[in-house]
C-alpha cells in the first residue's frame, strides 16, 4: 500500500472502530494489543483504518462459531 492510498482511508479512534465493529472499547484494545486488528499510536490514541474493522467485522459476521478465534486482518500487498 502505498501512501497516497493510505492519506484516503478514513482513521478512527478505538472508541469510533469499537462502535463500528459492535464491542466494548476495553475490547477493541484487547483486539488491538493481540494484533488481530493492526492499529498505530500516535501518542496516547491509537488510529485504526476503518476498512480494517470492516474487514474483521465480515469475518466475524461470517464465522459459523460466533466466540471462534478471530484471524488477524491481513494489509494488502
Amino acid at each position: 500500500m502505498n501512501v497516497s492510498q493510505e492519506v484516503n482511508m478514513k482513521q478512527m479512534t478505538v472508541k469510533q472502530a469499537a462502535a463500528l465493529y459492535g464491542c466494548s472499547h476495553a475490547n477493541m484494545i484487547v483486539l488491538i494489543h493481540t494484533g488481530r486488528i493492526p492499529a498505530t499510536r500516535i501518542g496516547h490514541l491509537w488510529i485504526v483504518l476503518e476498512e480494517h474493522v470492516l474487514a474483521l467485522r465480515e469475518a466475524r459476521d461470517a464465522r459459523s462459531q460466533p466466540n471462534a478465534w478471530i484471524e488477524p486482518v491481513r494489509e494488502a500487498a
